[in-house]
């Protein structure tokens, strides 16, 4: 047979066995997709990068295959008795110089990064620099050391062939004993090491990779066994399915993107596929998605509103509930407003809480997909600042981090501002640079819509302050550190409170988690439903807003219904919003009912959350429910949560149980109205 029929037959078997291969995996990745078209969608767009993958991978290890003759190699490597004590050497040093190589990048970064204070370029350059060298070493033992490992290997398989009759290192054992030792210290690593700490790592390629592999070999292995005629026949036909698969695909692409993105919510090789060939914006315009015009009360003013989110900040550290931090501008704005006492966030991590806010919807109802450490939305939903702007207001955003808000990442949580500022640079610069813009708006009678996301207490614990950097402040106690980070915010309210204008906007100031800080074993946030990473500060102030405390529970989705209802427009309610409006409260026409009024959070599991549990609060009762797991806590008994009531209290947990039942349907209504 001529070398082009032999490399024909050789690609051709190559794209069979990797069209069925690439189909099992994109099957597999599609598996939760409901619906015909988005599952053959899903499928062919996980094929498209899986399939020449795969022919590609068939083709080289074919080709090593034939070029390394194996069968001929295990004749050349056995000796004497038919043992290959210097393979298993040789394999055995690998094992060893791996794990050496290893235990030194380890040792390497470690050791540099005290040194350097973990600057990464140096740690960088200097670990590449040690682990070639320790390489080399390898290199220049390697000879000596496997012929020390054969000897002691020779006499081994000697006295077994002496007592057994034949040899124990055979190239088939050898194999496959290498093998199974690399797959069961693969799934130990992984499982010990690397899946505990993998928190922005996406695994669905890692997933899908490993699928694409194991099912395109067994579809070689069993094409292999088919008869010639037979193996063409259901070879051409998988390439003829795979390539209809993936056409279907193309055309969804460019014809249904309401079928693309039911695809792109979820975590998937599809879903980056999406991200990667199409432009999310656009099929927001393609699908017209309407930004209605909030319905204004007859007669209501239409008052400016700014709303201030600050990172991770406790309630119970504030001064609008007595806490120790030195906060005297917010200590002053909450003796002109209503301070909410008992004001929860709707999860215990900024991608989580923060599109809930803004679109005031529960995190289960938010659509989207994890991007690094934010969520990008799903371009059907309508932001808070959207529906200001089509009110009329003029809208700005000052923000911390271009992780969150930087356009060129399109998360879709900045959509409807006008004017972006992103200020990596630190929360004073970004609120002169806030204060500068209220200044050029003194004359200008254009209601607007005005958002600060401040990072500063995220970073409490990884801040050096200036006294420190001077060798003169002594080392700080976490509640204290985490105290003087929240006093340094609060200058930057007072840089903003100093260029309000005289006509009184409507300002809320509020968190989007807190902080662990120890409690309950947690460090930091978005590990638990306790107080401690959920109980926020609220404060609201503005026309019509009377200095108060109010002492009911209340949740952070109520906050977009309450700035449009203070606004002076109608919320739009379920199911484009599932929170309530507080302005009633705020206002005073409602009095409060701490015994009656609630508030719900969600821990969401995805990539670096690795369960999901909620969070029911009504009066002074609150129910978290993890799995099977049942707590129960009086949190005004018992603030720190303590004592777990859910054994002694059944009824509470009952009628807890029937509120959360409740609020769980309602997170199964999609907001998608006409969508879904």
């Amino acid at each position: 047979m001529s070398r082009a029929r032999v490399a024909l037959r050789l690609v051709s078997a190559s794209l069979a066995a990797a069209a069925v291969g690439s189909a099992v995996a994109g099957a597999a990745d599609a598996a939760g997709v409901d619906g015909g078209l988005e599952l053959v969608t899903a499928t062919g767009l996980a094929m498209m990068p899986g399939w020449p993958l795969a022919a590609l991978a068939m083709i080289v290890l074919v080709t090593l295959t034939w070029a390394w003759q194996p069968a001929a190699v295990a004749t050349a490597v056995r000796e004497p008795g038919g043992g290959a004590p210097r393979l298993a050497a040789w394999l055995l040093f690998l094992g060893l110089a791996g794990l050496t190589l290893a235990a030194a990048t380890f040792a390497s970064v470690n050791v540099q990064a005290r040194l350097t204070a973990f600057k990464p370029g140096a740690v960088a350059i200097g670990t590449a620099g040690l682990t070639l060298a320790a390489a080399l070493g390898l290199v220049v033992v390697s000879r000596p050391v496997v012929t020390l490992l054969a000897a002691g290997l020779r006499r081994l398989d000697g006295a077994w062939q002496r007592r057994r009759g034949r040899p124990l290192l055979t190239p088939a054992r050898i194999v496959v004993a290498a093998g199974a030792t690399v797959a069961t210290a693969t799934v130990l690593i992984w499982f010990v090491l690397v899946q505990p700490g993998l928190a922005l790592y996406e695994l669905a390629a890692p997933r899908f990779l490993a699928v694409l592999a194991g099912a395109t070999l067994a579809a070689a292995l069993g094409l292999r066994r088919l008869p010639s005629r037979t193996r063409g026949f259901v070879g051409g036909g998988a390439c003829v399915l795979a390539l209809a698969t993936i056409a279907i695909a193309v055309w969804a692409l460019l014809a249904r993107p309401l079928v693309v993105l039911r695809v792109w919510n979820r975590e998937a090789i599809a879903s980056d596929a999406i991200e990667r060939l199409v432009d999310l914006d656009a099929l927001r315009g393609a699908l017209r998605v309407p930004v209605a015009r909030p319905v204004p009360r007859p007669g209501a003013e239409h008052p400016s509103v700014i709303l201030i989110t600050i990172d991770t900040v406790r309630a119970d550290r504030t001064p609008l509930l007595d806490g120790p931090a030195k906060m005297p501008t917010l200590a002053r704005l909450g003796t002109t407003g209503a301070v909410f006492t008992r004001a929860y966030a709707p999860g215990n991590v900024t991608r989580r809480s923060i599109p809930s806010m803004i679109t005031g919807l529960s995190p289960p109802r938010v659509r989207g997909r994890v991007a690094g450490w934010a969520l990008r939305l799903d371009p059907r939903h309508v932001t808070l600042a959207e529906r200001f702007r089509a009110a009329g207001y003029d809208t700005a955003g000052f923000f911390c981090c271009a992780s969150f808000w930087a356009p060129r990442h399109k998360l879709g949580i900045n959509r409807g501002i006008d004017e972006l500022v992103v200020e990596p640079d630190g929360g004073a610069k970004l609120a002169e640079r806030a204060a500068a813009w209220l200044r050029t708006r003194a004359d200008d009678p254009t209601p607007y819509f005005l958002w600060l996301h401040f990072i500063e207490p995220h970073r409490w614990n990884t801040t050096t302050f200036d006294d420190e950097e001077a060798g003169v402040g002594k080392p700080k106690s976490k509640l204290a550190r985490y105290d003087r980070m929240l006093a340094e915010v609060d200058t930057f309210l007072t840089t903003l409170a100093e260029a309000m204008p005289p006509q009184a906007p409507i300002v809320a100031i509020t968190s989007d988690h807190g902080e662990g800080l120890g409690e309950h074993g947690a460090p930091y946030h978005s590990t638990n439903l306790y107080e401690s990473q959920l109980h926020v500060p609220l404060l609201i102030t503005g026309p019509g807003v009377p200095a108060s405390k109010i002492a009911e529970p209340v949740g952070l989705v109520d906050l977009a219904p309450t700035l449009l209802d203070l606004a002076g427009f109608e919320p739009p309610g379920m199911p484009a919003m599932d929170g309530r409006s507080l302005a009633a409260l705020a206002t005073g026409r409602r009095p409060p009912d701490p015994d009656g009024g609630g508030a719900y959070a969600v821990m969401v599991a995805d990539r670096s959350v690795p369960n999901t549990a909620r969070a029911i609060v009504v009066g002074r009762w609150k129910l978290i429910v993890s799995g099977d797991k049942r707590e129960l806590y009086d949190v005004l008994a018992d603030r720190n949560e303590s004592r777990n009531r859910a054994s002694v209290e059944p009824d509470v947990v009952t009628a807890l149980e029937a509120r959360l039942a409740e609020r769980m349907e309602i997170d199964l209504v999609s907001p998608m109205v006409g969508w879904d």
